[in-house]
Parts: structure tokens; sequence; C-alpha cells
């Protein structure tokens, strides 16, 4: 089963970046870098189908003619000197923008881009990675916005310990030593950070060491496949989930049949566009994106699509595509929220936290 979706992905991608083979000056060429197969693809595999249907239904909205858009989407499998070599290559079709993650393959290639006139809209979480750029943008939740949600959540708990099991990477490390790590130690807070390797498979040690310091707050961040087993290693020592939140990779969980009793009772930082109910116009482009792909949209095929969109009225407003255009058709109501940017290009405000009800239903957090 795998195998195939994998193989349909593959397909998938070919096909779209088959529409750049022959661009002209008149094409709004759109580049893609993503990791569309291994294991970081269980939340980055589908972004391109959103972005392709915002593209043709904001084409449509606004009557604009969508055979102009060239969308170059190619799988860097997570590896950034394979996103170099992507790179060097969609450089020869003059793209207008670029979109890339995961924040390793977007620092590997931002160069490339930095002292050209090409939107940069990386899907990254690292908190300040927008800001060493003047061409960067960022469409998608990240650090900065959520180490906010993370500080009105302990604003509203009031912990007096918090132990945070942590990924070892450069952007997690930074997030929770200096972003919301600062915040906390603000507030005068017992703060224990506890680090597993990307490789680890056995949560058990990370998990007991966590526990026996007995925090009243447990703080779980990296990939699906990693807070999965983390949550299950707390449990089997008897945390209960109110006293954990989870970074908003719990999300994917959500989506890939992990059973509803296992998902009870979790705080977790969360796009608005997750919580039910909360914003006009999500229950449309979930039906339409149903209708077109067979499953149901994540936030990550949301903002996509509201990227997609941007793009477009940007090049129906100033008939051109780059960062000052886009930013010129801000505010702009988009399926994930009101949508504006900081003085950097990052989005802001679209992140809260949720929880897990143990009657299966998400509400927010406020």
């Amino acid at each position: 089963m795998l195998t195939k979706t994998l193989m349909s992905l593959v397909l998938a991608v070919s096909s779209l970046g088959a529409m750049v083979t022959h661009s002209s000056a008149d094409d709004v060429v759109i580049a893609g870098s993503l990791p569309l197969t291994g294991p970081v693809a269980a939340y980055s595999g589908n972004y391109f189908k959103g972005f392709q249907l915002g593209l043709d239904e904001t084409c449509a909205k606004l009557n604009v003619d969508c055979a102009q858009f060239k969308l170059d989407a190619q799988d860097n499998a997570s590896q950034p000197q394979q996103a170099v070599t992507i790179a060097q290559s969609q450089l020869l079709s003059n793209p207008v923008a670029i979109v890339s993650g995961t924040s390793d393959v977007s620092s590997a290639i931002a160069p490339f881009f930095d002292d050209l006139d090409v939107a940069h809209f990386m899907i990254a979480f690292d908190a300040r990675i927008v800001e060493k750029g003047a061409s960067r943008m960022r469409m998608f939740p990240n650090f900065k916005d959520e180490s906010l949600a993370y500080l009105r959540l302990i604003d509203k708990l009031q912990p007096k310990k918090i132990v945070a099991l942590v990924l070892n990477s450069s952007s997690n490390t930074e997030m929770f030593e200096t972003v919301v790590g600062q915040g906390i130690r603000d507030r005068n807070i017992d703060y224990t950070i506890l680090t597993y390797d990307f490789d680890t498979t056995d949560y058990s040690n990370i998990a007991l060491k966590a526990k026996e310091a007995n925090p009243d707050l447990f703080m779980i961040t990296g990939y699906s496949f990693q807070i999965y087993p983390v949550m299950k290693a707390l449990r089997s020592y008897g945390v209960d989930p109110s006293k954990i939140v989870v970074t908003m990779d719990f999300i994917d969980l959500i989506y890939n049949g992990t059973p509803v009793d296992e998902l009870k009772g979790y705080y977790f930082t969360s796009p608005i566009y997750e919580v039910p109910g909360a914003l006009p116009g999500t229950e449309a482009f979930r039906a339409s994106y149903k209708a077109k792909y067979g499953a149901n949209p994540s936030y990550v095929e949301a903002y996509a699509y509201d990227t997609a969109a941007l793009i477009v009225a940007a090049q129906a407003k100033s008939g051109k595509v780059d960062k000052a255009s886009i930013i010129a058709v801000t505010p702009f109501d988009g399926v994930t929220g009101k949508i504006t940017f900081d003085e950097f290009g990052d989005i802001k405000g679209t992140t809260t936290v949720s929880k897990y009800g143990e009657d299966g239903n998400i509400t927010e957090v406020k």
C-alpha cells in the first residue's frame, strides 16, 4: 500500500513538473521543492495538490487565465543536496516564486534566491528563518507564531514546572531554548529540556526521565511519527494526557487513522483552520478538495491553497508576482483565516491551542 502511495506521488509530481518544460517570457513560473516521498512526506506529501486547487479556483474566481501559471513541483526527499541540484535546474526557467521545505532544504537553497526578486515561500518551522533574507516569505504555521500560542496556554494553566521533550534539530532547539523557552524562563517557571535524536526508536528512557521530573506540564515536539511513540511512552508511565501539550504535528495523527481514544485529552498547537466551525469558507474548501482528490485536506493543503491564491491575486492586481505585489493584496481572506504578514514577510496570528476532548470533539482553548 505504501509503495503504491509513493508511486502515485511520484507520478503526480512528474506530471506537474512537465508543465514547465517549455516556458515562455509570458509564463508565471512557480518552482516547488518539498519532500514528497520518505517519512517527512507524512505532512508535506500532498502540499502541491492543495496548491494546484488554489491556482485553479482562484483563477476562476478572479477571471484570470490559469494557463500562464506553470508549476514545477519537485521531490527533494528532504535531502539538502538533492534540493540544491533541483534549485539549480529550476533557476533556468526564471521562476517568479518558489515554495521550498523543510527547514534544512530551505536554508540550503536560499542563497540561490535571496539576491533575486523571487518570492521564496518557506515551508519551515524555524522561528527566524524568514528574517535572514529580503525575498523570503512564509505562508505556513511556524515556531514564531506557535510560541505565542504555547505561552497563552502556559499563562492559562499556570504550571510551576515544565519538561519539554524535544527533537534534537537546529530549529527545535532554537524554539525551545531561545524562543518559547525564553518566554517560559521569563515567567520564572522551573524548565527542563530533554532531547532525542531523529532516528530514535525507543522513547521509554526519555519518557521515564520526564515522568520522574514530575512536572505540571509536559511539552512534546517532533514529527508525527516521533511524537506518537513519545505520547504512548508517557501514557505507559501513567502521565495523564491533560498534562501534555503537543506540537501541531499532532494533527497528522488526526488524519492518518490513529485511534481516537489515543488522542483524547491532549492539548495541541493548531492552525485555527483545524478548529471546527472557527473560520468561514473552510467547509467549502474541504468539500472541493475531497471532490477532486478523494481525501480530507489538513492545514498543510489549506495553506498551500492560500499561497497559490495569493500568487494569482498578485498577478491579477499588479501584472507581476514578487514579494511586494503579494503583500499588496493583503489583508487577504483565505481558507486559513485573514492573512497578514509582519515586516519580514512572516504570516501572523493563524495559530492557536486546541484540545481533543473526551467526547471526540476538537475545541479551541482560549
